[in-house]
């Protein structure tokens, strides 16, 4: 007896829908770390997108888990440059391990290449895409103002180039 789950899990191991989740997993986690707030509903909706492709894979069997454990080392190294370490280049070997966790994750094929080139490239054209029109948009520099603000800084002092002036 096929359940639901085991279904949409089939539909998500599509290399196509595990393209369009990882992509629209990977492009939310993204908008949630250039966005100023902590955490917000695109990196929680972001997570779980990446963790249904993963999963899906481990339900019909063609994922191991392996792969998910080499993926939460990677993320945890590059982590570790990020905030503890700086500058010992745990994070070049981290993304290793996650392009590799994936890989394996996503069942070792010629599928699992094909899904991770095209995420990886779409993921970083829109991602580009995305700084480049990020700061033009007037989101963005609304929060920006908001932001200054709440610092306590004037606009000439930002304007003008003559550092930061606070309370």
């Amino acid at each position: 007896m096929i359940t639901v789950w085991t279904a949409a899990a089939h539909w998500i191991a599509q290399p196509w829908g595990t393209i369009a989740l990882l992509v629209a997993g990977c492009l939310l986690l993204y908008h949630d770390l250039l966005t100023p707030r902590n955490w917000g509903v695109s990196g929680s909706v972001g997570l779980f997108a990446v963790a249904l492709v993963f999963a899906a894979q481990l339900t019909i069997g063609t994922g191991r888990s392996l792969g998910v454990v080499l993926l939460l080392i990677g993320l945890s190294a590059v982590l570790v440059e990020v905030h503890a370490l700086p500058g010992r280049g745990s994070a070049f070997a981290g993304f290793i391990l996650m392009f590799a966790g994936m890989f394996v994750a996503l069942g070792g094929t010629r599928n699992a290449v094909l899904a991770l080139s095209v995420t990886t490239f779409l993921t970083l054209a829109s991602g580009l895409a995305f700084l480049a029109y990020l700061p033009k948009s007037p989101a963005w520099q609304r929060v920006g103002r908001q932001l200054s603000r709440r610092a306590g800084l004037t606009r000439d002092a930002t304007n003008s180039g003559a550092g930061f002036v606070g309370h």
